[in-house]
C-alpha cells in the first residue's frame, strides 16, 4: 500500500502511518528479530508510546530519521 506517489517528499507535510503501512521509503532499523518491510520496523517512523499499549498509529518523518 503506498501511502504518497514516488518521488514526493514526506516532509512537506504529516503523513499518518499504521503499523502496517509499507511505502518505498522503507528503511530497516537495526534489530535481532528478521525486519517485515513494514513502517513498524521503518528508522523514519514515529510510534508514540502509550501507557495503555502498543500504538496503532504513528507518523512517517520521512527523510528524518528517528531511529537506527
Amino acid at each position: 500500500m503506498n501511502i504518497e506517489p514516488k518521488n514526493s517528499a514526506h516532509s512537506e507535510k504529516t503523513v499518518k502511518i499504521t503499523r502496517s503501512t509499507v511505502c518505498e521509503h522503507f528503511m530497516n532499523r537495526q534489530c535481532l528479530l528478521k525486519p517485515i518491510t513494514n513502517c513498524w520496523f521503518c528508522k523514519y517512523a514515529c510510534f508514540k508510546e502509550l501507557k495503555s499499549g502498543v500504538p496503532e498509529v504513528g507518523v512517517c518523518k520521512y527523510p528524518i530519521k528517528q531511529t537506527n
